[in-house]
């Protein structure tokens, strides 16, 4: 991990370029990497009122107390708005007759799994 992490700082140094990186796990990165990224944004979670207007335009064939309820029990990213609108295409050309709220309501609670606070975390572990 440490030779990883040096060749990968050696190139940032030399690069001559943009270089955009994401991560949820900035907590964790080596202040090395602080240093070298210029420009750091932070980026939260939509509020309520931008979340229900995704949701709205994601879904507007969709009674709008029920995409509020939603709005209010998940606290969803417009990411995973997203692949709920795409799981909803797979589910609506493989059933016709689906209970369209029943299964965002499914879809929701999917997406917002890996969102427990029981998981173990894996991969590499900052442990300084």
């Amino acid at each position: 991990f440490n030779a990883l992490q040096n060749i990968l700082l050696q190139e940032l140094e030399e690069l001559e370029g943009i270089f955009m990186a994401t991560t949820n796990l900035a907590d964790q990165l080596d202040k090395a990497f602080d240093r070298r990224f210029l420009y750091k944004l932070n980026y939260q979670k939509p509020k309520d009122f931008v979340r229900l207007n995704i949701l709205k335009n994601n879904f507007n064939n969709v009674d709008e107390n029920f995409l509020s309820n939603v709005n209010t029990r998940f606290e969803l990213t417009g990411g995973q708005i997203a692949n709920i609108k795409k799981k909803m295409l797979v589910e609506s050309i493989m059933n016709k007759e689906l209970n369209t709220e029943e299964v965002i309501e499914r879809l929701c609670i999917e997406e917002c799994i890996l969102n427990t606070s029981d998981r173990s975390p894996i991969g590499f572990l900052n442990k300084n």
